[in-house]
């Protein structure tokens, strides 16, 4: 089962009965502003295949993005390095984030899944996609 920490603190701050300042804080955390940028990815083999991933962008936020596949939302640290934009997720219980899904400007996107890799060991790409901008 796939937990939702952002989901959890603020159960937690409702049923825990903290400050309302406590409450602002995550408040603040989570509120990511308006959709700015989504994109769609697709098998690159099978392009006219369905959509099986969708990467989201918002105007901010600490969890400033989304990558929605199989049905699962998971919030993530969106950041563009270089030309790439990045969505690293999840959480490996040591506040890191074991998955990326990295998009090239042409629209080439790989995943990466990094659990149970040593620190500093390099890894290739699990899955790749094509994906198109449709916001």
């Amino acid at each position: 089962m796939k937990l939702h920490w952002p989901l959890i603190a603020v159960v937690a701050l409702l049923g825990v009965g903290l400050s309302s300042v406590c409450s602002a804080a995550i408040g603040k955390l989570l509120d990511r502003g308006e959709l700015v940028d989504e994109w769609h990815c697709k098998d690159p083999i099978d392009y006219p295949a369905p959509v099986l991933v969708r990467a989201l962008v918002y105007e901010k936020g600490y969890f400033n993005g989304d990558v929605i596949a199989a049905g699962v939302t998971n919030p993530a640290v969106y950041s563009v390095q270089g030309f790439q934009m990045r969505w690293d997720f999840g959480s490996d219980g040591d506040g890191g984030a074991p998955y990326s899904l990295v998009l090239q400007p042409n629209g080439d996107a790989s995943y990466y899944d990094f659990t149970g890799v040593p620190k500093g060991e390099k890894v290739s790409a699990s899955q790749r996609y094509k994906c198109k901008k449709v916001k």
